[in-house]
């Protein structure tokens, strides 16, 4: 039987869709790879850095490991970072103190005084071991922005867990003395940058305002209105395609 001109007609558009699809799924197989991580968005767990106020000092009593008294006396003193999650609850801590210190032995005090700062004590929950070094940051950024020109701690010689940690927020063992390693750093000399906001005190958090719902009457009403007017322009145009 003879071919027609519709039947090629039609093959020939058949042919032409298929090599457009396969030209479409080559270049995808040949397009260069995206760089790792270039367009993922990286999701960051919600908590919050800031101050230590009054009622933090039982949680971090218990996290730092010291008398209540002692710690009340360093949230006095604003001397305390903690982490939260969104709801209040205190992971981390950080401990700091300040105190004056002759700029140069040999001079004593006609040579002038400067500020230092101590890291005192660091702790963490078992969750807030992953704020637990941007707390700590966020406490030298405090030292700094009060005009500490370094830093220093004291820690058993044993203890490498805790020297490793104090070597990630930037400071260097000192000659060891005894069974403690003293370590320290140059404030002026370093960026402490926790990447995140010290807020001064707990942030207050408004809940989303909630849209009023429309009234069922109003809303079976409104889809009525909806439906009828398609149904009227309907059945014109079958009117007209009837006349004509």
């Amino acid at each position: 039987p003879s071919v027609s001109c519709r039947d090629h007609f039609l093959v020939a558009m058949l042919v032409h869709a298929l090599l457009v699809a396969l030209a479409s799924q080559g270049a995808v197989m040949h397009r260069s790879p995206t760089r790792v991580g270039a367009s993922r968005v990286q999701m960051n767990v919600a908590w919050e850095l800031r101050v230590a106020v009054p009622a933090d000092s039982d949680a971090v009593a218990k996290l730092c490991k010291l008398p209540g008294p002692i710690v009340n006396s360093f949230i006095g003193s604003k001397a305390c970072t903690v982490g939260t999650t969104l709801d209040g609850a205190v992971v981390s801590a950080t401990l700091v103190n300040t105190f004056k210190k002759v700029k140069d032995p040999k001079l004593g005090a006609a040579g002038g005084l400067e500020t230092n700062g101590e890291l005192v004590k660091v702790g963490a929950t078992k969750a807030g071991e992953a704020f637990k070094q941007a707390t700590a940051l966020g406490a030298l950024k405090m030292l700094k922005q009060q005009g500490c020109a370094e830093v220093r701690c004291s820690v058993a010689a044993t203890d490498d867990v805790t020297i490793d940690f104090y070597t990630s927020l930037g400071l260097s063992k000192e000659e060891p003395k005894d069974d403690r390693v003293k370590m320290v750093a140059n404030l002026f000399a370093m960026n402490p940058n926790p990447k995140k906001k010290v807020e001064a005190g707990p942030v207050e958090r408004r809940s989303p305002k909630v849209t009023e719902a429309v009234g069922e009457p109003e809303a079976d009403q409104a889809v009525e209105a909806a439906v009828e007017e398609p149904a009227a322009e309907t059945e014109g145009v079958k009117e007209e395609v009837t006349a004509a």
